[in-house]
């Protein structure tokens, strides 16, 4: 198993279905069923599993992932799942989604990348303009 993302419900959703387009194998874990029955409608290897449990992510074949992105909307859930991931789990790469800006500095000690979505986005419009700028 090369990458597991975990959570997000559509954003996990998509993520997966990127990585599938890449031809990137990926398992996308998520504890809402009908986020999972539409995943797996989509053609994603998908599972409905308990994700802040050490013995569901265990049983989900967690152990053998190389990448694991954990994208909840919620950052106490994220930064248990990752504080799981980094203790339990021997995964080369943990990537976190933090929602909220002020939460970052819980993150830096775990030794995983964040995203920021608000730092993502805003530099994505921040590109836009400077392209529409260049024009």
């Amino acid at each position: 198993m090369e990458t597991v993302v975990i959570g997000g419900q559509d954003l996990g959703q998509e993520l997966s279905k990127r990585f599938l387009e890449q031809e990137i194998a990926v398992v996308f874990l998520d504890d809402d069923t009908a986020t999972i029955e539409r995943a797996i409608k989509g053609g994603i290897d998908a599972h409905k599993t308990d994700i802040s449990d050490f013995q569901a992510l265990s049983d989900a074949g967690l152990d053998q992932a190389h990448t694991v992105i954990v994208a909840t909307d919620s950052d106490s859930k994220n930064l248990l799942i990752a504080q799981l991931l980094r203790v339990k789990f021997k995964t080369d790469r943990i990537i976190v989604l933090v929602n909220h800006p002020q939460n970052l500095d819980l993150f830096d000690e775990l030794d995983v990348e964040v995203i920021n979505s608000t730092q993502a986005l805003t530099t994505a419009i921040e590109n836009v303009h400077s392209d529409n700028q260049d024009h």
